[in-house]
C-alpha cells in the first residue's frame, strides 16, 4: 500500500513539472497590453551554490532588455532562485528561494514569502479555462499578493500543462494594470 502512494506521490509530482517546462531550447513569446513582445527560452541548467537550477532568459519589451532568471525544482514545487539584475540589497531568493508554483495544490491553498517587511501571499485559485492569443488552455491560476509601501500589489498567473506560463497579470495599487498573454511557443 505504502509502495502504491509513493508511486502516485511520483508521478504526479513528475506531473506537475509539465506545468513549468524545462527541456532546454523551448522558448514562449508573449505580448503586452502595448502590442510589445517578451521573449522566454529555457537556456538550460547550472550549478549556483552547488544547487542545480533552470536558467531561463528573457529578452522584453522588444528587445529593450534582457535578464536571466534562476529556477530550482523540488517536490514542494517550483522555486524562484534570483535573477542576474539583482542587487546587493535586494531580493534574498538565493538564499531564501520563493516557492511560486506549489505542486499537489489544492483549490485555495496558501504559501507565503517574507522578504525584508513585506509578506507576498500565494494562493492555488484551482484549475480555470484561459484564451490567449496562442489558444485554449487548461489551467492552474495562481495569485499573489503583497503590500510595498502603501501600495497593494496583485499578481495573478496562469500555467498550462506542457506550456508553463500563458497569462500573467499584474495591479499595483488597485488601478495600473499590465498583462502579458502567451501567442506562440516554438
Amino acid at each position: 500500500m505504502r509502495t502504491a502512494f509513493a508511486l502516485v506521490l511520483a508521478c504526479s509530482v513528475a506531473d506537475d513539472r509539465d506545468y513549468f517546462p524545462s527541456k532546454t531550447g523551448f522558448k514562449r513569446v508573449y505580448v503586452s497590453e502595448d502590442g510589445k513582445r517578451d521573449v522566454v527560452t529555457v537556456e538550460g541548467t547550472k550549478t549556483i551554490d552547488e544547487v542545480e537550477v533552470l536558467v531561463l532568459k528573457f529578452v522584453v519589451r522588444d528587445g529593450d532588455a534582457t535578464r536571466k532568471e534562476y529556477y530550482k525544482f523540488s517536490d514542494e514545487g517550483v522555486h524562484y532562485v534570483g535573477t542576474d539584475l539583482e542587487s546587493e540589497d535586494g531580493d534574498d531568493s538565493r538564499e531564501n528561494p520563493r516557492l511560486v508554483l506549489k505542486f499537489n495544490a489544492k483549490k485555495g491553498d496558501k504559501w507565503e514569502y517574507k522578504v525584508s517587511d513585506v509578506v507576498f501571499t500565494y494562493v492555488f485559485e484551482g484549475e480555470e479555462e484561459v484564451v490567449v492569443p496562442a489558444g485554449k488552455f487548461k489551467t492552474w491560476k495562481v495569485s499573489c499578493t503583497g503590500t510595498i509601501g502603501s501600495e497593494k500589489n496583485v499578481t495573478t498567473e496562469w500555467y498550462a500543462k506542457g506550456t508553463g506560463l500563458v497569462k500573467m497579470e499584474s495591479v499595483t495599487g488597485g488601478s495600473a494594470k499590465s498583462t502579458l498573454s502567451l501567442t506562440k511557443t516554438e
